[in-house]
């Protein structure tokens, strides 16, 4: 091979290099557009979930907080007594206070 063929391969080499180069950074930057778009997708994916975690604690609280009609009903019934059982309380110490006190050395 002459000097002169070795210098058109050369050229031949690096011209086909710089096309393959070209191509990947083509590729390259649709790689990265795409890493891009999957990284935004994750991100609101994870908002999602950490939102879906607060409501479903949220909706745990709520049903803690609330029962059924039964437990409902219940819950007042005990009220109601207890409120009744204070009632007769406070009117048996306010008897016992308007009582005169009976003189026991007769």
């Amino acid at each position: 091979m002459s000097p002169q063929e070795q210098i058109e391969q050369l050229q031949t080499n690096v011209t086909s290099l710089l096309h393959k180069y070209a191509d990947l950074q083509q590729q390259v930057s649709v790689l990265i557009a795409a890493n891009n778009a999957q990284h935004e997708e994750l991100m609101k994916a994870h908002a999602e979930v950490v939102e879906m975690k607060k409501r479903y604690s949220d909706l745990q609280t709520a049903h803690v907080l609330t029962t059924d009609d039964i437990g409902k009903e219940r819950a007042k019934r005990r009220i109601t007594s207890l409120i009744a059982r204070i009632d007769k309380a406070i009117f048996l110490l306010q008897a016992d206070n308007n009582r005169q006190p009976v003189d026991t050395k007769q």
